[in-house]
């Protein structure tokens, strides 16, 4: 069968070769790792940052019904954000969480930098530091779209009711 001028058969062939070569399932279990990794120091920073915000209680209860999480998850999730958020010591955690979640949140981009180089067999001349300011950058740029999609999706009615919409 022929699609588009390629052979099916020769294609997929050529696919499965690549991504072999290229060990996409070890990369992808990498990421995976990363991310993962990185999810406590981001929960870490971001949930003293509730101290220092309006009804802690409410924001709590607010996120915690909007997550799909089994009953046990739920109740140790809600132990740890409520831990973090009404102790003494909330606004001094932002900043060792702030540098614990940068770290591992930007080895997610640096473990893709090593990807697309590998996929696209590039030899990456970078300095290590380079390659981590670099990392650091996509992840603030991640961070803010993901919290501009955040506050769409959790206060974008009242938004547009304020703006007159």
């Amino acid at each position: 069968m022929i699609i588009l001028g390629y052979r099916v058969q020769d294609l997929a062939k050529k696919t499965w070769s690549e991504t072999l070569d290229d060990n996409v399932l070890g990369v992808a279990a990498q990421v995976a790792y990363n991310l993962f990794f990185s999810l406590f120091p981001f929960i870490l920073f971001a949930a003293p940052l509730l101290a220092l915000v309006g009804d802690k209680q409410g924001i709590i209860n607010g996120i915690l019904s909007r997550l799909t999480l089994p009953p046990d998850g739920a109740k140790v999730l809600s132990d740890v954000l409520k831990n973090l958020v009404f102790s003494e010591g909330a606004p001094g955690l932002i900043s060792v969480g702030a540098l614990l979640a940068a770290y591992s949140g930007s080895n997610i981009f640096t473990t893709f930098i090593d990807a697309l180089n590998t996929a696209y067999d590039v030899k990456d001349t970078r300095s290590w530091w380079h390659k981590r300011f670099l990392s650091l950058g996509m992840l603030i740029a991640a961070a803010v779209v993901m919290g501009l999609a955040t506050y769409v999706m959790l206060a974008g009615e009242k938004s547009v009711t304020l703006l007159g919409g």
